[in-house]
């Protein structure tokens, strides 16, 4: 009785111990949404012509860096030279092995509210003070990304 308690408890540990685990990487790239097969813009010219773009579907290519994940969302920097935008994933889990790969992303610009608190994590700023008096809030661009296509390397 007491050897298939513990059979049981291990069996439980290594199932529930698998579905945190590291995503594995899509052999094909694509992760969410097939990303349509247009001219991508630029994240300077995305920054440079925010109002354009706002609350419209963009495609914009990068590298991707600095992935996290927060209760369902994925976040990453999509960066270009010295120009970066943050994209936030809802409901796709993706690799940390990703950072450093060169991919196009489709989704919609946004708007959202950043505390400015000190010693808010990254991530935490859909979160508000108990003393909104002692935070302030700025805006911040993002895409609220539907699909993301890793670039093959050409050979």
């Amino acid at each position: 009785m007491l050897r298939a308690f513990h059979i049981i408890i291990a069996f439980c540990i290594l199932t529930s111990a698998s579905c945190v685990s590291e995503p594995k990487e899509n052999p094909q790239g694509k992760y969410g949404i097939e990303v349509p097969k247009q001219t991508s813009i630029t994240i300077s010219d995305l920054l440079k012509n925010q109002g354009q773009y706002i609350n419209n579907q963009v495609i914009v290519s990068g590298s991707i860096k600095s992935i996290s994940e927060q209760v369902g969302i994925t976040t990453f920097l999509l960066t270009s030279g010295t120009d970066e935008i943050k994209c936030s994933f809802e409901d796709v889990k993706l690799p940390k092995s990703l950072e450093g790969k060169n991919a196009t992303v489709v989704g919609m610009l946004v708007t959202v509210q950043v505390s400015s608190e000190k010693g808010r994590q990254p991530g935490g700023e859909y979160t508000f003070s108990a003393d909104p008096g002692s935070t302030s809030y700025k805006e911040e661009f993002r895409i609220d990304v539907k699909g993301l296509q890793i670039m093959q390397n050409a050979k």
